[in-house]
Parts: C-alpha cells; structure tokens; sequence
C-alpha cells in the first residue's frame, strides 16, 4: 500500500467517523480538524515539486496534529 493510498483509506475512515458525531460538538470540530490535516498532508505529498517519489512522505514533518 503506498503512502498516498493509506491517506485515502485514513480519511475515508474519519469522514465515516465525522458523520456519526453530533453536529457542532467538540468531537466533531476535533475530527473535522484531523481531516483537514490529513488533506493538507495528503496534498503536499501528491504536489510536491521537485521530488519524483511521491511515497518519500518521511520528507515532510507528520509530527502530532494541532487543531485550532
């Protein structure tokens, strides 16, 4: 499974996940925020000029996700 593939199996989880949540609760704001960061993710690996393996995600910092 390539890196790019395991972002999409990751947000297809959480937009499960968001669907079931309260509307406007803290818990959906929080995933909501996790899926943000995830596409952010996902759309710096798949455009990122200048390096031909888009699989190379150890380039980019995944480090803990903050959610404002």
């Amino acid at each position: 499974m390539t890196q790019i593939e395991l972002y999409e199996k990751r947000l297809d989880s959480v937009t499960r996940l968001i669907e079931t949540l309260e509307e406007g609760s803290w818990a959906q704001r929080y995933w909501v925020g996790v899926y943000a960061s995830l596409i952010n993710t996902l759309n710096r690996i798949i455009h990122h000029k200048g390096n031909d393996d888009a699989n190379n995600f150890y380039r980019y910092n995944l480090g803990s996700i903050r959610v404002q």
